[in-house]
């Protein structure tokens, strides 16, 4: 008689194989295998505990004070830390604000000084002369008014003037000189090269009189007030084209980075602001009525396109103490700026400006929509923080008018920008030179 094998005791195989005893069974998976496993992740668990209850009082009062006086040091070397960040970018906004209005002001509003101050200069010359502005001839023959509406084309960035006008009283032109970049428009601008001069030459357009221009607000007003109007001007690409810079206004619209970024940080939808598709021209111009007897019967009309000057960023940030880009729009198109083009489908910035790109919406509706003075803040740009203090410049002004009125700021119609990057690094923080994506 065959006799019955006993049954084998699993819970005490399993228990010697886990003392070492025997190796684990193929059979012995899932959840017995996962009894065996938790078992194991304790032990070393036993053993801290173990270890600190070994421990003599002496070793645990001698932990437990060196804990407690290590804790508020630690807490508060992290909150002097936070502090130290804070102030510094307290103090890099306050520099960054004050570089903007140095830009608005020394350099282009300087662009409007002194096209009121040529527009005023050739007004005077023409009244003087008594110039007979019904008789165009007499206008374009006359070798003074020649030599006062002559353009200097080696100027620098900040005193550049793209035209010198004199119209009738219906706004035609009589007699101008017109001056547009000679580089190749067509092509994509380069960055500018460390410590390398800025350099932008210029040639005459030579147009035919009988210009219309009496359909712009800021001459039609000066026309029908009599007042002296100048301000930062945005001009139709139909206006532009009639005055023969069509070619340095124009802008192709870029494409920009948007992937993985928040609605505020990417371009308002096109056409929210009217740019009339990057051919709108921002310019900064003077408008003076000439008077005959008491009566306006012309004006001079001096201005300076803004579009692709260069010089005009280039040379205020070379100039700064602290690394900062600057950049000015037409509306929320940037039409000059040192800030480097990054191209979304390469991944990679290719060298050229960032001309033709828009500013993100957050700053647009600051500016445009709410009405605010001005814009202080940071935005998320390919993996950097960028600080960027951004002012609207003033539209049609009396020359006795502050720029900073009420009217000036609901009429804005471009905007100047300065930017640096902020990096956190460690108890302070680090500006990044030439808008790094760090």
């Amino acid at each position: 008689m065959t006799q019955t094998p006993p049954k084998p005791n699993i819970l005490k195989n399993l228990n010697d194989r886990n003392k070492g005893s025997l190796p684990l069974p193929q059979s012995a998976k899932n959840g017995s295998a996962i009894v065996s496993i938790n078992k194991l992740e304790d032990e070393p668990r036993q053993g801290r505990a173990n270890f600190w209850q070994n421990l003599s009082y002496r070793w645990k009062l001698a932990i437990l004070l060196i804990a407690t006086a290590a804790l508020p040091a630690i807490v508060i070397t992290h909150f002097l830390t936070q502090i130290s960040n804070d102030r510094y970018v307290e103090r890099v906004q306050a520099q960054v604000k004050e570089k903007g209005s140095a830009f608005l002001d020394d350099y282009v509003l300087w662009t409007q000084s002194t096209v009121e101050a040529e527009a005023e200069r050739i007004a005077q010359t023409i009244e003087d002369l008594k110039i007979d502005l019904s008789n165009p001839t007499q206008v374009s023959s006359n070798r003074i008014v020649r030599s006062a509406l002559k353009l200097n084309a080696n100027a620098e960035p900040e005193t550049i003037e793209s035209f010198r006008i004199i119209t009738d009283a219906q706004g035609k032109t009589l007699a101008q000189q017109i001056q547009i970049l000679s580089e190749n428009l067509s092509n994509k601008p380069s960055l500018p090269k460390p410590d390398a001069p800025v350099t932008q030459k210029y040639k005459p357009v030579v147009l035919p009189p009988g210009i219309a221009l009496g359909n712009l607000p800021i001459v039609q007003n000066a026309l029908k007030t009599g007042r002296d109007l100048s301000g930062v001007e945005l001009l139709k690409g139909d206006d532009v084209k009639r005055l023969g810079l069509e070619a340095q206004a124009k802008l192709e619209i870029r494409p920009q980075v948007t992937a993985g970024l928040p609605t505020s940080q990417q371009p308002a939808p096109e056409g929210t602001y009217d740019i009339d598709k990057g051919k709108i021209g921002l310019v900064s111009m003077a408008v003076k009525p000439i008077k005959m007897n008491g009566r306006t019967v012309g004006t001079v009309i001096v201005g300076s396109l803004l579009n692709r000057n260069y010089g005009i960023t280039d040379k205020f940030a070379t100039t700064s103490d602290i690394p900062i880009v600057a950049t000015i729009f037409a509306r929320d198109l940037q039409v000059t700026t040192t800030i480097p083009y990054f191209d979304p489908k390469a991944n990679a910035k290719d060298g050229t400006r960032a001309i033709g790109t828009r500013v993100v919406s957050e700053v647009s509706r600051t500016i445009f929509d709410e009405q605010k003075p001005e814009f202080l803040g940071s935005s998320i740009s390919v993996a950097a923080i960028i600080l960027q203090f951004i002012i609207p410049c003033t539209t049609i002004k009396n020359f006795s008018i502050q720029r900073l009125s009420q009217l000036g700021w609901r009429l804005s119609v471009s905007l100047l920008s300065i930017l640096t990057t902020i990096t956190p690094s460690n108890s302070s923080a680090r500006l990044a030179m030439d808008w790094e994506w760090e």
